[in-house]
């Protein structure tokens, strides 16, 4: 079991195309690519210097993956294939359980990591209540005590070689971190933006599309250059959109980097949209 006294926690940065034009001194981990589109995954020219780079530099890597389909699959398999012969800790974010399946297949040399389109199954984005945070309050310890995953779903975890699992919401993790710190399975929180929803439909691949069909008309990945800005009076926010997902702000006024060490979370990766 984790001791959460211990708990050192690594910082990570999200860099959805390479080169960057951010510094990343200060991260110890470059998180490459994208988990909601399989047309952001890294081209092999992209792939090569992202490796020399982050062998250079010293910085540990991790392959963000999204959900296929068969096309994106077979383009996907090609980057496995040259991450798997590199020779180095590689770790891949799975978001579709085909990819994870093809990983404990035929690339044994990479690390699944559950990500964030498998966990928010667990956490809904709009919860945002600030008594989440709260210890005294007893509904919120109420369930903690009395939450367990369900034991399947563990020995699904154990079998498929999961040993960390990444979440974006700050606000409902605290519920469920221990769950998974007790089974020896560590815990990541990308940081301030949460995922809302997404879907196979992009708002700029398919803009010149008439509304009530899905078409993709020439993905030039514009979403790289340019987000919408939209205002839920529902929830009270902007809803940031890039691309085929959404997202909403949910940065906190304390310190998340020791909100994360009293959750026992050791890993906190910077994501801007």
């Amino acid at each position: 079991m984790n001791d959460k006294s211990t708990v050192t926690i690594e910082k990570g940065i999200h860099i959805i195309s390479f080169p960057c034009g951010e510094p990343v001194d200060e991260y110890e981990r470059l998180y490459i690519g994208d988990d909601f589109c399989e047309r952001l995954i890294p081209e092999v020219s992209d792939l090569e210097r992202i490796l020399e780079y982050t062998q250079h530099s010293n910085k540990k890597f991790t392959l963000l993956t999204a959900y296929y389909t068969d096309k994106g699959l077979e383009k996907l398999k090609v980057v496995l294939d040259i991450l798997n012969s590199s020779g180095r800790n590689i770790e891949i974010t799975v978001n579709d359980f085909g990819v994870l399946k093809i990983l404990n297949s035929h690339f044994l040399n990479l690390i699944p990591i559950l990500g964030r389109l498998n966990t928010s199954l667990l956490l809904h984005p709009y919860s945002r209540a600030a008594g989440l945070l709260n210890s005294r309050n007893k509904l919120h310890r109420f369930f903690r005590e009395r939450f367990s995953l369900a034991n399947e779903y563990l020995e699904f975890l154990h079998e498929c070689k999961i040993k960390r699992v990444e979440f974006d919401n700050i606000y409902s993790l605290p519920l469920f971190a221990d769950s998974f710190l007790k089974e020896d399975i560590a815990v990541s929180l990308y940081y301030p933006f949460t995922y809302v929803t997404t879907s196979r439909r992009c708002l700029f691949a398919s803009r010149k599309a008439v509304s009530s069909r899905f078409a993709l008309l020439g993905c030039k990945k514009e979403c790289l250059d340019y987000k919408l800005i939209l205002q839920n009076r529902n929830i009270g926010q902007k809803i940031f959109v890039r691309g085929n997902a959404q997202f909403i702000n949910n940065k906190i006024k304390q310190n998340i980097t020791m909100i994360c060490k009293k959750l026992g979370v050791d890993r906190l990766i910077t994501f801007s949209i």
